[in-house]
């Protein structure tokens, strides 16, 4: 019997380990349909990805507290929903409810479709007062459109979960007309001033009108009153829209944040956008076409992908590793108006762009650093640091009805199961050599000159093409001529000639993406510096299924998540499972003994 129970001590540790994998599998069960989000994003290696707070309707900007108090119940961060819903999130990653009713919107369409892009969409906070700003375009009773901005109270420091005494700053705003998508945008606090950017409500000749509010950087003291040093101040008027004008010529300014004392911005443009560094009396050159976009700007994004949240990352910030430090994170958040697969694959992320202070310019190209992959519409509208992560913001839902605030970290413990130039190196490839400029990945008229790239129709149009016998004697001819590139890719056609099914579309993709002519005179396409290696990758991209997450990988992911980080209910549970485990063994054991004692 003694012998019995120490062997049953023994194994007690098993059976809690036994018992916690059975409850990550009920876990993993329960789950299941909320962690389907995960295979719709991919990020840069090394970093891991989770759902922070959810329980959002088109969430469109996010704003942290810089100290928050320490109860579970302290505000952590707040969110602005587009429909004029102000959300708190606590230190516990509740969701309350800090303001609402304070306007009304009302679209003829909801989002995904163009129509809904009015209503609230700039945050900011001034924890030295407790004042919590909010910009957004709001309906009149005739269907009007208008611009303005909100300020509520709370405690000063922490906040609080409710928003007290509203102040409008209508005076300034009323005298311009909005629209939608060309509204009023983001905003930012500096030295006690609050800065505002203002679309151009579709009247390009307003932008550099200084007697309108239209395409503008606004700069007013936190009671919205004009400062007397802005670069075109007059008097105090605070109807007089020259007295606030801090820079002109933009077009729909939807990103803003400071490093220091300088001022960076997001501009979306007509058919390219811009980032670009706001100064004072700054005149940015809007006058309706994208060639004035162009004329001024530091990064320039063509075609457009509609940036706009942007934060800066130290050179001295331990949250990432030094290759991602210097750097501007930027949310992208593409064409609502676009089918899913039409246009850069990159459309729908944060992308990251390095800056070099000491030559005070931009490093190098933009590089992506999470990117939509799912096959559903979705727009990327914020991203900040936090005080643990970098925190990013979808608008359209990322589980079920609702959208989720997620969260980055450097983790490579705990690496997201998709990484960027990894699992799809093909397809990154393609958007790095500008290849979605003229192709598609979906079926039908795209309107794009290049054909489609969508699988079925890809896979049947070769098909046909490379097994007819006028391609094969087209091969032959082509092998008698002596001039490059024909010469140089006499073997290549051969390996096109001999295999067959699969293999022969692959071959073919693959010597096509390193030299479209290599058996087609007449082909538009250019020639790409791509290795053979890579050529091979981008055949596997375009000839491979869709891929989606396997039960495997959510296990995988599950498991990897809880271990690291255990809340304490789950340690609890595990130990209190465990010590049931060890009963019933004990019992069991001190059952068999009688009965053989009995025998």
């Amino acid at each position: 019997m003694a012998s019995g129970i120490a062997g049953a001590v023994a194994l007690c540790p098993l059976g809690v380990v036994l018992l916690g994998a059975v409850q990550v599998g009920a876990v993993v069960g329960a789950r299941q349909e909320a962690a389907d989000w995960l295979a719709d994003w991919e990020v840069a290696p090394g970093m891991s990805l989770e759902a922070d707070a959810m329980g959002f309707t088109l969430p469109t900007a996010i704003a942290f507290v810089p100290d928050p108090g320490p109860g579970p119940k302290d505000p952590l961060y707040f969110v602005t929903e587009i429909r004029g819903k102000i959300k708190v999130v606590t230190n516990d990653r509740s969701v309350h409810t800090f303001a609402e009713g304070f306007f009304q919107s009302k679209p003829l369409h909801e989002l995904p479709e163009t129509e809904g892009e009015t209503g609230m969409a700039g945050l900011c906070l001034d924890p030295s007062n407790g004042y919590v700003f909010v910009s957004y375009a709001y309906h009149d009773d005739y269907g009007n459109t208008w611009n303005d901005v909100s300020r509520f109270e709370a405690t000063p420091g922490t906040f609080s979960l409710r928003g007290e005494n509203e102040v409008k700053f209508t005076a300034l705003l009323k005298r311009d007309v909005s629209d939608q998508s060309h509204q009023i945008g983001p905003m930012a606090i500096h030295d006690g001033a609050l800065y505002l950017c203002v679309g151009d409500a579709r009247q390009p000749l307003k932008t550099r009108d200084l007697g309108s509010t239209l395409g503008k950087v606004l700069r007013m003291s936190l009671d919205g009153e004009p400062l007397p040093d802005n670069p075109f101040y007059v008097d105090d008027d605070r109807a007089n829209p020259r007295n606030f004008v801090w820079a002109y010529g933009l077009r729909n300014p939807f990103g803003i944040t400071f490093v220091g004392e300088r001022l960076f911005a997001t501009d979306n443009g007509p058919g390219v956008d811009r980032f670009v560094e706001i100064e004072r009396g700054g005149d940015y050159k809007y006058d309706g076409t994208d060639w004035s976009i162009g004329s001024k700007s530091d990064v320039l994004f063509a075609p457009a992908v509609g940036p706009v949240q942007v934060t800066y990352m130290d050179a001295a910030d331990t949250l990432f590793p030094e290759p991602l430090r210097s750097r501007f994170f930027v949310a992208l958040s593409g064409f609502v108006g676009a089918k899913p697969g039409r246009g850069m694959k990159g459309e729908k992320s944060v992308i990251s762009i390095p800056y070099d202070w000491e030559r005070d310019e931009v490093a190098g190209a933009p590089q992506p650093f999470l990117r939509y992959r799912g096959r559903g519409i979705q727009l990327m509208v914020g991203v900040t640091r936090g005080p643990d992560a970098l925190y990013v913001l979808p608008l359209m839902p990322t589980h079920g009805a609702d959208t989720a605030v997620l969260k980055i970290r450097h983790e490579p413990t705990r690496e997201h199961p998709w990484v960027i130039g990894r699992d799809e190196a093909g397809r990154a490839l393609m958007v790095a050599k500008g290849c979605f400029g003229c192709h598609s990945l979906e079926g039908g008229d795209t309107g794009l000159p290049g054909p489609s790239l969508e699988r079925d129709a890809l896979v049947a149009r070769l098909s046909k093409r490379l097994s007819s016998r006028a391609y094969l004697d087209s091969l032959d001819e082509l092998d008698l001529i002596e001039a490059e590139p024909f010469v140089s890719f006499r073997d290549e056609r051969e390996l096109v000639r001999q295999a067959d099914g699969r293999a022969r579309l692959h071959t073919w993709l693959k010597f096509h993406v390193i030299q479209p002519k290599f058996d087609n005179p007449n082909s538009q396409m250019p020639s790409h510096d791509l290795t053979e290696d890579e050529a091979s990758r981008v055949a596997d991209a375009l000839l491979a299924l869709p891929r989606k997450i396997s039960l495997i990988d959510k296990l995988k992911f599950e498991l990897v998540a809880l271990v690291p980080r255990p809340r304490l209910r789950h340690l609890g549970y595990s130990a209190a499972l465990g010590f049931l485990a060890c009963a019933l063994f004990l019992g069991s054991l001190v059952l068999v003994k009688r009965l053989r004692g009995r025998s």
